[in-house]
């Protein structure tokens, strides 16, 4: 039956990896009947890692697209990718989220990638709800989990059930709100149904001191809640969950629920939590865009009005060309329909219009608002990009991607093979807003710039798949980038003739520190600018230089450019020569500045047992690392630590060897930083800067 935008519900699930997120997507498929088999990840059946390379390493690399049916409600569901090298699939899927279920260990706790998700998330304005897993395992500990949250991601979490049993025993949780048992027979994950009953005696007290702190936490900041509370001595479940919806929506609390996806225990109240507090497409706080003025406006979001949807992901290279995922936030996109590529302005038709199930399609005639569908037809869109109605030139801004950390080298092996590799890796980028490419100059490589060893093993391996084994791949390198040290300044003149005309060409520039500046964002004008092709020229040339650095070829960052100066020449002034003009200017002032080289350091936390925490330690100490903190968890010990990235290569095998493979570890990047001035010299020494 359709379903109108008050019941869809667009969520995402977001974890650390191996905390069970596929799983229960799996388990929340089958419960609602939208597949009629249990998919497990061990057993390379699940629904949304249809992906080869997915199934052979038993982890989530692409985020996929389900959808499930569950209290006359139609629940859209995005399961991410867990694994850090792969957070951009995070980052884009969140832009059109309306909630998401963060998954956390009841062993691990709040994890490394989970603070980086969750801070996505409250980044993007997402509400979102938890949900602590695996609490069948013996050492669970769903408190500490709870104080975790609060600890480590600072929102109020709400615990909305108690656990009935511990590890192997674990049976059931008891609702809060509604004072009541909920039983599933762990034996058989395979069964849907659960017992009700009344909460087992011994337990009486703690249902009573939990429901009291979670009746005051509502009522501290709802009037409702506490007005019953007052008149009665009591708050019924209703008037609770009326209050919960109102303060996930505002980011005020995190209710937090219990159970077990392996078990398939605990899924069927997560449902109900999803479409009871989670906000809907139009419920939703106003989303900000801008108009063709660069003005900043609400969307009207809902079905009525034209036409806008957002471009979140890309599938390039099909057989009926360029695919993109789409979220209709406001009006309803049809087939046949002609729509606006706003940072374009071409017009292009909705040839194909597809409702997605993991690796399955449905063509549609339409998609309303809040619908997330698949288009054909539009050949020049980019994750990002926002498709309106014509008349209409609202920008939803998109998705800030993070830069990448390591590079390799691949190259044809021969020039036949050349034109195959370009284009796969041209499309391999228009897909994967994460990679970059570009053309070595002395060699004419291509280096493919990627966010770690995962991912451009994951990478290679697709291009391999594509296009057979017609290119050869270097070892991965860090992507080392350059800095200024101070400010300075650079000036350049062009003023030549080509044929019967003059060409000139002039810009003078300051160079200074600046942290956190990047190249499109960077560079500012203190005189008033030229004329607008000559404006974008040199901003270009600007750009040309940062992208090349001064020390040893790598990219600058952390630099701020004014244009100090301009020279226009009315009748020989020529675009190419201010782009030349800027480029030049640039570099002087870079090489007077003086850099430093940048290496990117990474968190990397490892979970070891306790007896082998000094072996972990003097490891990472040998690799330039420093500890940052060590926690005991049962026979467990977390060390979290930062080290160059540079140092870590090989780093999976050696833990495995130092503790016989009883520990494990992740990491994710967290800044960069100048690189010590003996290592510094002896790169330059062996790497000097090209003429």
């Amino acid at each position: 039956m359709p379903h109108g935008p008050h019941q869809v519900r667009n969520i995402g699930i977001l974890a650390h990896v191996d905390a069970g997120k596929t799983t229960l997507t799996e388990r929340v498929l089958y419960d609602t009947g939208a597949t009629l088999r249990l998919g497990e990840v061990d057993d390379g059946t699940a629904t949304t890692d249809f992906l080869d390379e997915e199934r052979k390493r038993g982890i989530t690399i692409h985020a996929a697209a389900v959808s499930c049916p569950w209290r006359e409600h139609r629940i859209h569901i995005i399961d991410t990718p867990g694994h850090v090298d792969f957070t951009v699939e995070v980052e884009r899927s969140l832009r059109v989220l309306d909630g998401a279920i963060v998954v956390l260990s009841a062993v691990e706790g709040v994890e490394a990638q989970t603070e980086a998700v969750w801070r996505q998330a409250q980044r993007h304005g997402v509400p979102c709800i938890a949900f602590i897993n695996k609490l069948d395992r013996d050492d669970a500990d769903p408190g500490r989990v709870v104080e975790e949250i609060r600890r480590k991601l600072h929102p109020r979490p709400l615990l909305l059930q108690l656990p009935v049993g511990e590890g192997d025993a674990f049976r059931g949780v008891v609702d809060l709100l509604e004072r009541r048992l909920l039983e599933w027979d762990g034996a058989d994950p395979a069964v849907r149904r659960y017992a009700v009953g009344p909460v087992p005696g011994g337990l009486s007290e703690a249902v009573r001191a939990g429901r009291q702190r979670l009746v005051d936490a509502l009522a501290d900041g709802d009037d409702r809640v506490l007005d019953e509370f007052v008149e009665t001595g009591d708050v019924g479940a209703e008037r609770l969950r009326a209050a919960l919806r109102r303060a996930v929506r505002s980011g005020s609390v995190l209710p937090v629920l219990l159970g077990s996806a392996a078990r398939n225990a605990g899924v069927q109240p997560l449902l109900d939590a999803v479409v009871d507090y989670l906000p809907g497409p139009v419920e939703r706080e106003p989303l900000p865009v801008w108009d063709a003025r660069g003005e900043s406006v609400d969307l009207p979001l809902g079905e009525e009005g034209p036409a806008c949807a957002y471009a979140f992901k890309i599938v390039a290279g099909t057989p009926v060309g360029r695919l993109a995922f789409l979220r209709v936030f406001a009006g309803r996109v049809e087939r046949g329909e002609v729509l606006v590529n706003t940072r374009t302005g071409r017009r292009s038709e909705v040839e194909g219009l597809y409702r997605v199930q993991a690796a399955t399609t449905r063509r549609v005639s339409e998609a309303p608002a809040g619908a997330i569908v698949l288009v054909a037809g539009i050949d020049d869109v980019m994750t990002g990009d926002t498709l309106c109605a014509p008349g209409e030139a609202w920008r939803i801004e998109p998705p800030a991607f993070p830069e990448p950390v390591m590079t390799v080298a691949v190259e044809p092996r021969s020039a036949a093979d050349a034109p195959a590799l370009e284009e796969a890796l041209r499309r391999f980028c228009a897909e994967d807003p994460s990679l970059r490419t570009e053309v070595e100059a002395d060699s004419g490589r291509h280096l493919l710039a990627g966010m770690g060893e995962l991912h451009l093993e994951v990478v290679l391996e697709r291009l391999r798949e594509r296009i057979g084994p017609v290119f050869r791949s270097a070892r991965p390198t860090v992507a080392w980038r350059e800095a200024p040290l101070e400010a300075a300044e650079g000036e350049a003149r062009i003023h030549r003739t080509a044929g019967r005309r003059g060409v000139f060409g002039h810009a003078r520039v300051l160079v200074r520190p600046a942290p956190g500046a990047s190249a499109e964002k960077g560079i500012a004008w203190r005189v008033a600018p030229p004329p607008r092709d000559l404006h974008e020229a040199v901003e270009r040339g600007v750009r040309a230089a940062l992208a090349a650095g001064a020390l040893l070829g790598h990219p600058v960052i952390g630099c701020a450019v004014e244009i100090l100066g301009c020279d226009l020449h009315e009748l020989d002034g020529d675009a190419d020569a201010y782009q030349l003009a800027a480029t030049e200017a640039t570099r002087q002032a870079l090489a007077r500045a003086g850099l430093r080289l940048l290496e990117p350091v990474m968190r990397v936390d490892v979970a070891t047992p306790v007896d082998y925490t000094g072996a972990v330690v003097a490891d990472l100490n040998s690799r330039r690392g420093t500890v940052l903190s060590m926690e005991t968890r049962g026979t467990t010990q977390i060390v979290v630590a930062r080290v160059p990235l540079a140092s870590l290569f090989g780093y999976a095998t050696a833990l495995r060897s130092a503790t016989r493979g009883r520990a494990t570890f992740s990491m994710h990047f967290e800044t960069y930083a100048p690189v010590p001035s003996q290592m510094q010299v002896e790169m330059a020494r062996s790497n000097p800067p090209g003429p």
